[in-house]
């Protein structure tokens, strides 16, 4: 049994987050814009100001090229004459957002996305806003990861999250904020730290999470597990990053994730769904990696991780995302 689709007359409103990388975001734009739903979107864009005086010039062309965006309801732009750092510059972003909307969808603008999104996001806002275990709505599936045969849904439950294109309501927003300033107090129990590990492969030691100096997707998953919530996942990936290429500022470079498709089919919500512990196995195996937690920490310790696989991407012309191409 599936859930009625909804599609609301206005749909939640998108808030992109950009700094100096235009061509990211034209290409995020670019996508957005196949969606259905766009033209029922108010879209919110937040530039933040320049770090150093040389990126002035890309951060400029950035927001020239953001003017020039239509084909939403509204576009309601930010542009911040100083650098308030990623950190301070997206919660003020959010906030700004909850403070005009009940909801909101957040994409940073390396994130390409199918023409089902908007649609998955408002009819799984819709569906699971009464529902107490659901914290939020994730895009993002690793390109690993499949169900098992037998499993009915084109959806699954995980006590986790994923930033590459979310959807949350504003109480549960408005939660976090409240809690996740000390949920890091909690990890200093070692059952308790032992059990988080177990939940998901991470890349942090437990002193990096214990001194609570995390980034929103890290504080977002804590938190998520923490409160025994869940986040709802489709299957197959809504959402592919393309900041693989060296251009982020944390997503470095990789293979893995430059590879992924996008799921070309609208995605089927049930009317109730519970978690799998089947499926739960199977992120945990499908998000752990020998190269990427073991040699990938190592390497990256000793910043020799990047340099290595530029060369690679060289050799091989792995330099675009199968979404791009």
């Amino acid at each position: 049994m599936t859930a009625q689709p909804v599609h609301p007359v206005d749909c939640a409103p998108v808030l992109i987050s950009v700094y100096d990388r235009k061509a990211h975001l034209q290409r995020c734009i670019e996508a957005l814009s196949k969606n259905r739903e766009a033209a029922r979107t108010t879209l919110y864009i937040v530039s933040d100001g320049a770090k150093e005086e040389h990126h002035k010039p890309a951060i400029d062309a950035t927001r020239e090229y953001i003017r020039t965006i239509d084909g939403f309801k509204a576009v309601k732009m930010r542009f911040r004459d100083k650098n308030w750092g990623m950190r301070a510059s997206a919660l003020d972003a959010i906030n700004w957002v909850m403070s005009e909307n009940d909801r909101m969808i957040r994409m940073e603008d390396d994130i390409i996305c199918s023409p089902y999104y908007l649609d998955f996001m408002n009819r799984a806002l819709s569906t699971f806003e009464h529902d107490p275990r659901i914290f939020g709505i994730c895009a993002h599936t690793h390109p690993r990861f499949t169900p098992p045969e037998s499993y009915p849904h084109d959806i699954h439950l995980w006590q986790s999250f994923s930033t590459w294109g979310f959807a949350i309501w504003k109480n549960r927003w408005t939660a976090f904020l409240a809690d996740s300033e000390t949920d890091h107090l909690q990890l200093k129990d070692p059952r308790q730290w032992k059990k988080f590990r177990s939940n998901r492969p991470i890349l942090g030691t437990q002193a990096r999470y214990t001194r609570g100096n995390l980034h929103l997707d890290a504080r977002l998953n804590l938190h998520v597990f923490l409160t025994g919530r869940y986040a709802v996942f489709p299957n197959r990936t809504l959402t592919v990053n393309s900041g693989f290429d060296g251009s982020g500022t944390h997503c470095g470079t990789g293979i893995t994730y430059a590879r992924q498709t996008l799921n070309p089919h609208p995605v089927n919500l049930p009317a109730h769904i519970e978690p799998s512990k089947k499926i739960q196995h199977r992120l945990y195996n499908t998000h752990f990696s020998l190269l990427n937690h073991g040699v990938g920490s190592v390497l990256r310790k000793l910043g020799i991780f990047d340099p290595l696989f530029n060369a690679y991407k060289q050799i091989t012309g792995t330099n675009r995302t199968a979404a791009e191409k």
